[in-house]
């Protein structure tokens, strides 16, 4: 910013100068000068008379500083000069310290540029200035989920998976392998493994930044900063003689590098992945024995490089043993470790860390006993791919993501909205209507009604559209002509804005509500809405909780004790990643007890509570709820009540639909960080409060 200098930083006794300096600022912004406007905003904070009129001469022009400052950094950022964003920002906190805005500014350019470790310290500043900043928390929220997997807690709490591989590893330093390469190092646990058995040297690489600085900061708490080398890079770019010794030989393959044989078991094109919990599926019936796929000797370099030739595949026949429908193929793997010792993600096994792998059919196909099946794996870089090999099995696929697809099975939910707009839509003529549901079935149904025109459909995701573009492409009933994709800033520019029904979709896949859910219904009564009687669905959410018991969400969500692993000083660490919200929970895959019976957390009034004259309010709600069974209290999982006026008296339709059996969404849980008992008949204190889309809770024993 180039109009200021190092002679005018502190505070100073000017108001001459106070005033001229905001006049400049002021006269440049008008300008789109924004870089100088920032520049004159610094000096005029710095000629400020005393901290109250700091104060009052910060506040007063706040809006308009921080949007220099988002202008003038974005253009710096759009010409790549990172550095220059990093000193404009520098400069500014320079001149006043205490804005929470400025630190949660820089924290989401160093979001964009991929450096989370950066991001937090600043959205961590922010938040010790004002902690109830919750775009701030958001943020934090988001580095914690993306940076780590949950499943890797189950990983470091699985103390039977850790023994195994600290066993192997202590046989395979005593065998004479005493320099070793831990690739993908993580919190360092092997590594750890390593030096306690004995390694001569100890080399590891992490290519996540946050993960990294932690690993390093728990090796420092053990003293092992000196004895255990870990490096911020892929694999795949370490330069031997500088990253790691000359002698050291090793082959990569994915991130395991023990294991001398795999055994790969299984009870389109190709298959869909995913994940399940096979002992936690109540109706699952194997149809075959389970049988190998390929084995594989890790320390066998010629078979590792003939497995990754793009031209390299496995066929296995497989004989069906009983009849039934054939849904998908089930994985999981044997890794040998070494004399015998094995760790295996079996259905049955002891080990807690690992579910089993699913390979979905595209559809369900039955399936005769001593009929023959035939799958082709192929492998690339890390992943197995398999094909069903049968004669005309798919006659048409469309690609889409879990989320899309769990909209496409929720059917009861499309059902719900169909029913309760069908008076408005059955009543009513030369209909215009916003769809901005995650997958707007609804709205792609209402293009076949002749009463309506126009059907809007609002979406930023380009994943989304380019599914939805295939899936209308695909359905010859679909009207084409009356569908408009936009994106949310695109409704302003719309010439008409009269809209006679708005379907929102406020729950994500997750299981969370969409952030800035209240601002952008308020904000489209304000600007876009001028039509009253405008119908928005749905006109009410409410949270409903229920306070449990359960280990196995604790240990997804933090290490429990520094005891599950060994003794090393990690958890003081690694759970600065742990998140006040678990995402994506299917309570088929945990075990739990439920200490309260279900109640309300929170209702969101969507019609009555925001009106176009009010100030956007930030719901909340106190409840005293009664214990049920006694326990300690681990979580609070939540879910939602759908609320939907239902104006045709015939429809015996309930006018609520509860999202917590619905295909559509999974639930969360408010993780309890202090874990404390109850007993049967005790009273809890819960505060749940909204804002910006994310929701808070407290809970006290009365």
């Amino acid at each position: 910013m180039e109009a200021m200098n190092g002679s005018e930083t502190g505070h100073h006794s000017n108001p001459r100068l106070l005033d001229t300096n905001l006049k400049q600022a002021l006269r440049c912004f008008r300008r789109k000068e924004f870089g100088k406007s920032c520049a004159y905003f610094c000096i005029a904070f710095n000629f400020s008379l005393s901290e109250d009129t700091h104060e009052f001469v910060f506040n007063k022009y706040k809006g308009t500083f921080l949007y220099s400052l988002s202008n003038y950094t974005a253009l710096l950022e759009e010409k790549r000069d990172y550095d220059g964003v990093v000193n404009a920002f520098k400069q500014c906190l320079e001149s006043y310290p205490l804005c929470e805005d400025v630190y949660f500014l820089l924290a989401s350019f160093y979001c964009r540029r991929l450096k989370f470790c950066e991001a937090t310290v600043n959205l961590l500043h922010a938040l010790k200035i004002n902690p109830n900043y919750n775009l701030a928390h958001i943020c934090l929220e988001n580095i914690k989920s993306s940076s780590i997997k949950r499943w890797h807690f189950s990983m470091m709490n699985d103390t039977l998976r850790n023994s195994a591989f600290k066993n192997a590893i202590q046989k395979a330093i005593e065998a004479g392998n005493d320099t070793i390469l831990d690739i993908g190092t993580g919190c360092g646990l092997l590594s750890y493994f390593a030096h306690k058995c004995g390694a001569k040297e100890v080399y590891g690489c992490e290519v996540n930044d946050l993960i990294f600085h932690i690993c390093k900061d728990i090796l420092n708490a053990n003293g092992l900063d000196d004895k255990i080398s870990v490096v911020n890079k892929m694999s795949t770019d370490l330069v031997v003689g500088i990253d790691i010794p000359q002698n050291l030989n090793w082959k990569e393959f994915g991130n395991i590098k023990i294991p001398e044989d795999l055994f790969v078991c299984e009870n389109s094109q190709d298959l869909k992945y995913s994940t399940e919990n096979f002992s936690k599926i109540t109706d699952l019936c194997y149809l075959s024995e389970p049988f190998k796929i390929i084995e594989v000797d890790f320390n066998n370099a010629s078979q590792l490089e003939e497995m990754l030739n793009p031209c390299f595949q496995i066929i296995v026949s497989v004989k069906a043993n009983t009849s039934g429908r054939f849904d998908f193929i089930g994985i999981w793997f044997d890794l040998i470790l070494n004399d015998g010792m094995k760790v295996s993600t079996c259905p049955n096994s002891s080990s807690t860390a690992w579910e089993q792998a699913v390979y979905y059919l595209p559809f369900s196909q039955q399936l005769n006993s001593d009929e023959i099946v035939q799958i082709r794996a192929t492998f690339c870089k890390d992943a197995m791919d398999l094909k069903i090999l049968r004669e005309n099995l798919i006659p048409k696929c469309i690609s889409m993501s879990d989320e899309s697809i769990r909209y496409l099975n929720g059917t009861k939910y499309t059902s719900f909205i169909l029913n309760a707009c069908s008076s408005i839509v059955t009543f009513n003529h030369s209909l215009r209507i916003l769809d901005f549901c995650y997958f707007p079935l609804v709205g792609l149904h209402f293009t076949t009604l002749s009463n309506v025109d126009q059907v809007f459909i609002v979406t930023e995701c380009e994943q989304v559209k380019d599914e939805m573009k295939e899936f209308i492409n695909g359905i010859s009933t679909i009207v084409k002509e009356k569908i408009q994709i936009k994106e949310y800033e695109d409704i302003l520019n719309v010439e008409t804005k009269k809209w006679d029904l708005i379907i929102m979709d406020f729950v994500e896949p997750s299981g969370l509500l969409r952030s800035n859910l209240l601002e952008r219904i308020y904000y489209l009564k304000v600007a876009v809405l001028s039509d009253v009687n405008v119908r928005i669905f749905p006109e009410r959410i409410k949270v409903m909780g229920m306070v449990v018991q359960s280990n196995d969400l604790v240990k997804r969500s933090r290490l429990v004790s520094d005891d599950h692993v060994d003794g090393l000083k990690a958890s003081e660490f690694i759970n600065i990643l742990e998140t006040e919200i678990l995402q994506e929970i299917s309570l088929s895959k945990f075990d739990y007890a439920a200490l309260t019976d279900h109640f309300e957390l929170l209702t969101i009034n969507l019609i009555e509570d925001i009106q176009p004259s009010d100030n956007i309010t930030e719901p909340s709600k106190e409840s005293s709820v009664c214990v049920i069974g006694s326990g300690e209290v681990h979580a609070i999982i939540f879910w939602y009540m759908i609320g939907a006026s239902v104006d045709d008296s015939s429809c015996d339709m309930q006018s609520v639909f509860n999202t917590r059996h619905e295909n559509n969404w999974n639930l969360s849980a408010f993780i309890v960080k202090s874990p404390f008992s109850v007993k049967k008949g005790e009273n809890l204190n819960i505060n749940t409060t909204f804002c910006q889309g994310f929701l808070r809770v407290k809970i006290n024993q009365t």
